[in-house]
């Protein structure tokens, strides 16, 4: 497949687990008595299982074994870790908080959809 359209469908995913993680939290919140924290943390899972799925058979054209499962949580863990660097390096730094986002919005999708295309994914 085209890299460019993986590249599409990848933002097209991660427009869709963002909606869908925004849409837990909120039903959650007013609607099950669960605080935002606990909310978040479903939704953070009820996403990441979508993002998987949607990936998967959407973005990559794979199936979804367990394998790329395995490998598809390591990179999660390690773009969120990533995510937490890089904000904590602005913060050490004096920069504005909205700079050390603005750098993880830059850094994390894209290292993310490297780690996914290359080894997640990847036709082995």
């Amino acid at each position: 497949m085209n890299q460019r359209l993986q590249i599409v469908r990848f933002g097209i995913t991660g427009a869709c687990v963002t909606a869908l993680h925004f849409l837990v939290v909120t039903l959650l919140v007013e609607f099950g008595s669960v605080g935002p924290g606990p909310a978040n943390g479903a939704a953070f899972l009820t996403a990441t299982v979508a993002s998987f799925i949607m990936n998967a058979g959407y973005t990559f054209r794979r199936a979804p074994t367990t394998a790329r499962l395995a490998r598809f949580s390591v990179v999660t863990l390690a773009c969120g870790t990533v995510s937490v660097a890089i904000a904590s390096l602005a913060e050490a730094l004096g920069l504005d908080y909205r700079l050390g986002v603005l750098l993880v919005i830059a850094v994390v999708p894209a290292a993310s959809f490297l780690l996914h295309s290359h080894w997640t994914f990847n036709a082995r």
